[in-house]
C-alpha cells in the first residue's frame, strides 16, 4: 500500500514539477494554468462521484459545466463574486427543471450537493489561476510552485513523524492522524519553506520570518482541508475520493489540503507582504 502510494505521488509530483519547469524557462503560465483546472475539474468530478456512491442525489453534468464556464472566464479576467452568484442562480434555476420526476426535498439536495461541489472546489482552486498571473515580484509562477511544495510538505511530514512518533489522536475523523505527526508537519513545511524561499523565490533574510510564518499558517489549514475532506468521505461512506486505483486515492485526496489553502494564501500573502 505505502509502495503503492509513494509510486501514485511521485508521479503526480514529477508532472507537477515538470509543467513548472517548463513554464518558467518558457515564461509561460499556459501550462500551469491547464494543470490548475484540470486537477480542479477532475476533483470535483470525484466529489460528485463520491456523492453518487453514497446514495445521494446530484447532477455532476450541471456542475461540471458552471465549473468549466468559471474557469474559462476566470483566465479570460471575468471572474468575479458576481459571476460565482449568477452560476448558482442559474443552477437554482435549472437544476429543478430539470428533475422533475424527483420529489422536492431530492431537488433541494441534489441542488445544494451540486452547489457544495462548486464551492468546495472551484471557487477555492480558482484562486490559484489568478495567483499564477500575477507579475510579482515574486513573480506569481514561483510563489504557486513554492506554496504547493510548502502544502505537501506538511502533508510528508505529519505522514513520517506521525508514523514514528505519534501517539496522540489528533482526531476520530481519521484516527492515523495524530498531534506529533501534525507538529511535525508544521516544522516540515516551515523548514522547507524558507529553504525554498531563498531558492525559488529569491528571499532576503529580513523577509524570511513573513513567509515561515505564511508556511505555519498554509500547513495547518491544509490539515484541516485534509480532515474536512475526511468528513465528507465518512458522511458519503466511502474510502476513496477515486475508485481506479482501490487503496491509493484520487486527485481530490491529493489535493485535498491545498483546496482551503489556495484563497488563504493569496489574501494572507496580499495582506503581510
Amino acid at each position: 500500500m505505502l509502495k503503492a502510494r509513494l509510486l501514485y505521488g511521485g508521479i503526480l509530483l514529477s508532472v507537477f514539477v515538470g509543467v513548472e519547469t517548463y513554464d518558467m524557462t518558457q515564461d509561460s503560465r499556459i501550462g500551469t494554468s491547464i494543470l490548475i483546472a484540470m486537477f480542479s475539474l477532475v476533483a470535483l468530478a470525484e466529489f460528485y462521484d463520491m456523492a453518487h456512491r453514497g446514495g445521494r442525489p446530484v447532477a455532476p453534468a450541471f456542475g461540471l459545466v458552471a465549473a468549466v464556464a468559471y474557469f474559462a472566464l476566470d483566465v479570460a479576467g471575468f471572474a468575479s463574486p458576481s459571476l460565482g452568484v449568477a452560476i448558482v442562480t442559474a443552477l437554482m434555476v435549472a437544476l429543478p427543471l430539470a428533475s422533475r420526476d424527483t420529489t422536492t426535498g431530492e431537488r433541494l439536495e441534489r441542488l445544494l450537493l451540486t452547489v457544495f461541489g462548486l464551492a468546495y472546489v472551484t471557487l477555492p482552486t480558482s484562486f490559484f489561476l489568478r495567483l499564477v498571473g500575477d507579475p510579482g515580484p515574486p513573480d506569481g509562477l514561483r510563489l504557486f510552485f513554492w506554496i504547493v511544495l510548502v502544502v505537501k510538505a506538511s502533508d510528508t511530514g505529519a505522514y513520517f513523524v506521525g508514523k514514528g512518533m505519534g501517539r496522540t489522536p489528533l482526531s476520530s475523523l481519521s484516527p492515523k492522524k495524530t498531534w506529533e505527526g501534525a507538529v511535525g508537519g508544521v516544522l516540515t513545511s516551515v523548514a522547507l519553506g524558507t529553504g525554498l524561499g531563498i531558492w525559488i523565490l529569491d528571499l532576503e533574510g529580513h523577509q524570511l520570518p513573513t513567509y515561515a510564518a505564511i508556511a505555519a499558517v498554509a500547513a495547518v489549514v491544509g490539515q484541516a482541508g485534509d480532515l474536512l475532506e475526511s468528513a465528507i468521505k465518512r458522511g458519503f461512506g466511502v474510502k476513496d475520493s477515486g475508485r481506479f486505483l482501490p487503496g491509493v486515492g484520487g486527485i481530490l485526496d491529493s489535493i485535498d489540503s491545498l483546496i482551503p489553502v489556495a484563497p488563504i494564501f493569496v489574501l494572507l500573502y496580499a495582506w503581510l507582504t
